[in-house]
């Protein structure tokens, strides 16, 4: 599982893509569990149809997803990121993810992704994320 939010600390230190591969490492290993995409199959239903309880699920998502923001925050602070809206940025580096390794498997019921195409979908997002938004010196 990815780490808890409280232990996700930015590090002005460190490199900014070994930690942002760690964390969406953590968030990959969430996404290729079967466990995980079996429970959100069944979310999905039961949110279809009680839209209700999709505000709930929705709003337990976002707290979760929070770990992303709080770090993309906190690079930004240390002049490492350009200037956006974290939540935006971290909306796009989760859709990255999910694009491949959450809804084709949770609405085609396509197989969990191999450890390369883990690690392809990974290092592109990586790749595109930082391309964009890390401010080079």
């Amino acid at each position: 599982c990815a780490p808890p939010q409280s232990e996700v600390i930015y590090h002005a230190d460190a490199s900014l893509r070994e930690q942002l591969r760690d964390l969406l490492w953590g968030k990959m290993r969430n996404l290729t569990n079967s466990s995980f995409v079996d429970l959100a199959r069944v979310v999905v239903g039961a949110t279809i149809h009680s839209p209700e309880r999709a505000q709930v699920w929705m709003a337990r998502i976002n707290e979760r997803e929070e770990t992303f923001s709080a770090w993309i925050r906190a690079a930004q602070k240390d002049s490492r990121l350009k200037p956006v809206d974290p939540g935006f940025a971290a909306t796009q580096m989760h859709a990255l993810l999910k694009s491949f390794a959450f809804w084709p498997q949770v609405t085609f019921n396509a197989p969990l992704l191999t450890p390369e195409e883990q690690s392809n979908v990974v290092e592109s997002a990586l790749n595109m994320f930082l391309g964009w938004y890390e401010v080079t010196r």
